[in-house]
């Protein structure tokens, strides 16, 4: 196995065994869970998404190659290509950084044991977040963060904005204003887009307590499909159900106006950090 960098523009075609692979984590540490989807010669042939216990973000990563190396094995294959978005993992794996925990080294001898035992050249490469969105949607999933409805068979359903949909103006005046902190915060994480990291998601406030706050599922589901069409409402059920609190966090960030594909991402990173937060305090508490 040759030494990756960064690139884009993979050639998929070079190789009968695409493998894009991803791990999430609820909190840092937190429940892990990992996802892939596995490509043969241009056709989806398995995917995964499995919880893996407690652990780190970094682990959740490396386990998700060690999961496609595992099936890779009996399947024989010729050539394997495995994608990323895990920068650290990707250049670990790769030999470009160094390894400075014992657990990740472990980890990392067991991806090595396990490429020679594929026997054929395996490809271990990074793409952005952007382009990796079903691993994601798959490994945020088994670690109770919905991405994206998924149906039985591990298929992903990626939201796609219907591009013919107009909002009615005259309903648009109806909807509670936004605290302009709000407003501003979600123009701008729609104008980055799939450009929008962690940290945009993170300082988006609602800026105190606002018309969407204490309303009830079905009045939050009316205010969603005016923004976005009845469409939007069905993706987001399908997604997350509409029984449960999160389901309601998410709800209300796409009847504040967020994309519901970003609405989603939002309360996921909400999440991590309330995770964090309390993680931060059990450890005080031991001292």
């Amino acid at each position: 196995m040759g030494k990756k960098k960064h690139r884009s523009g993979i050639k998929r075609d070079n190789y009968q065994y695409t493998v894009n692979v991803d791990g999430a984590c609820a909190g840092n540490p937190g429940l892990m869970g990992i996802g892939g989807v596995i490509v043969k010669s241009g056709e989806t042939i398995h995917s995964f998404s499995e919880a893996k216990g407690f652990g780190t973000n970094n682990e959740a990563e490396y386990l998700a190659v060690i999961t496609a190396l595992e099936y890779m094995i009996p399947l024989c294959p010729e050539s394997v290509i495995i994608i990323s978005d895990s920068q650290l993992v990707v250049n670990q794996i790769n030999g470009i950084y160094g390894i400075n925990y014992p657990h990740l080294a472990k980890l990392f001898n067991r991806v090595q044991t396990l490429i020679k035992q594929i026997g054929c050249p395996v490809d271990i490469v990074w793409a952005s977040r952007e382009d990796n969105k079903e691993a994601d949607a798959l490994a945020s999933a088994a670690a109770g963060m919905p991405m994206a409805p998924i149906s039985d068979n591990g298929s992903i359903n990626l939201w796609i904005p219907d591009p013919d949909y107009r909002p009615d103006a005259n309903k648009l005046t109806e909807l509670p204003e936004l605290n302009w902190e709000c407003e501003r915060g979600i123009r701008d994480i729609v104008r980055m887009g799939g450009k929008a990291k962690f940290g945009e998601y993170a300082a988006l406030r609602t800026g105190g307590f606002d018309g969407y706050s204490k309303i009830d599922t079905e009045l939050l589901k009316y205010y969603i499909s005016v923004r976005f069409g009845q469409d939007a409402v069905d993706w987001l059920v399908d997604a997350v159900g509409e029984e449960t609190e999160y389901a309601r966090k998410v709800f209300r960030w796409a009847a504040r106006g967020l994309p519901p594909d970003m609405a989603l991402k939002k309360v996921s990173v909400d999440t991590e950090i309330t995770a964090n937060a309390v993680n931060k305090r059990r450890v005080v508490s031991y001292d």
